[in-house]
Parts: C-alpha cells; sequence; structure tokens
C-alpha cells in the first residue's frame, strides 16, 4: 500500500504505528502489516548449549591456579591460545561427558576412515553417508559439522557457516550414517551446495583432530 503524507505528518516519514510499519520505498512512504518474527529452533548442539557453558568454562579457567593455565600452552608454534584451547576442549568433552576438564592431556592417534557416497536429501533433510572405520581408537568418535543451502559452484566455505549437528562413536567395518543436516528447521534446498565437516574427536582428551570436508548438491 503506497502512502501520501498530507497535512499528518512529515514526507517520507518511516517507522511503526501500532501493527504498521513505514518506509521509504521507490515512489514514496509505503506501509505495511508488521508481524513478529518467529524464531525457529530445531534440536542441534549448538545455540543454548554453547552460550550456557561458556559462561560456565571461563568461570572454571578463571579457577585454575598459574601452574594450570601455564599446562594449556598449545604444543607448537601458533594454533589458539591456551584458553581458547582450554574452552574447545570443555566445549566437546562436557557434550560427551556432561563434566568439565582442567588438566591438559595431548590428543591420541587419529582413528583409520574411509568415506563414500554422500548424500543431501531435500525431501527428508538428511545427509547419508558411508564411513568404514579402519582402525578405531578407543573413546574417540566424530563430529559432523554441516553448512548448507549455498549456491551451486562453491569451492569452499567460511568456518562461521558450519554448524554442529551430530556425533557418533562408530565401530570398525562400514557404518551408515544417517542425520538432519538442516540447520534451525530450515529446509535443504533442491540443488543447493551443502558442505559437511567430518571432524575426529578424542572423548578422553576433549580434542578434536584434523577435519575432512566433503560437499554434495541436495537431490
Amino acid at each position: 500500500m503506497k502512502v501520501t503524507w498530507s497535512g499528518i505528518g512529515p514526507v517520507n516519514g518511516t517507522g511503526k504505528l501500532g501493527g504498521t510499519v513505514f518506509q521509504n520505498g521507490r515512489f514514496g512512504s509505503i506501509a505495511r502489516r508488521w508481524v513478529k518474527p518467529v524464531n525457529v529452533v530445531a534440536p542441534n548442539f549448538n545455540g543454548n548449549f554453547q552460550r550456557v557453558n561458556f559462561s560456565q568454562i571461563t568461570a572454571a579457567w578463571r579457577g585454575l591456579t598459574p601452574t594450570e593455565r601455564a599446562s594449556w600452552t598449545p604444543i607448537g608454534p601458533g594454533g589458539l591460545s591456551g584458553y581458547n584451547l582450554f574452552v574447545s576442549a570443555n566445549l566437546n568433552y562436557y557434550r560427551s561427558q556432561g563434566i568439565y576438564i582442567t588438566t591438559y592431556s595431548p590428543p591420541g592417534p587419529a582413528e583409520v576412515y574411509t568415506t563414500a557416497n554422500i548424500q543431501f536429501n531435500h525431501a527428508t533433510g538428511l545427509c547419508k553417508i558411508d564411513i568404514t572405520v579402519v582402525s578405531s581408537v578407543a573413546g574417540q568418535g566424530f563430529l559432523f559439522y554441516v553448512a548448507n543451502n549455498l549456491s551451486k559452484g562453491v569451492q569452499s566455505v567460511r568456518k562461521s557457516l558450519f554448524r554442529l549437528v551430530y556425533e557418533d562413536f562408530p565401530p570398525n567395518g562400514v557404518n551408515h550414517e544417517s542425520f538432519d543436516a538442516r540447520i534451525n528447521g530450515v529446509p535443504l534446498i533442491m540443488g543447493s551446495q551443502c558442505f559437511l565437516k567430518l571432524t575426529p574427536f578424542d572423548l578422553s582428551t576433549g580434542f578434536t583432530l584434523v577435519p575432512t570436508i566433503y560437499s554434495a548438491l541436495v537431490t
């Protein structure tokens, strides 16, 4: 609806009045009905979990002695600071164990595995992937991160777009994994590009190991 401001207010006014929002348009002011946005939240491993536990992990870091904090200095040049390493490890550890860790332990060897047949399905929102674990490591599994609904032809994706949606501890042999790849309930768009980051996870230390990234079109 186009609005003509004549004797009732300033020309090209903007703002909200009752249940109506006024904004500038190409040919003058436009009025539209204001509807409160609905935040759709689907089950995933982000959101409230990260917000609540981050403050608790920060408090746990402050409770460490100087010697304990110094033990969290990463091995080798570069990478995360001791504090960031502590936060990262505890987010992963608490998610699976329900407790925090304070003592630094280097991550163990990674599992040997191969993958095949990755699929993203528009109708179900599922990601399916076959994982063959050649050599499993006790207390180690995988974290599944997804970045979805990108334009076709995308070859790389920003780190911030990935969301953790699933975790599993598969045994040796062929494992047929299937999990919901939708983020906040948004459907997978037919023909869009989805990325899956498969990250080995060391349960005993809370550390993630070197990830592998795959991509496929939604069918």
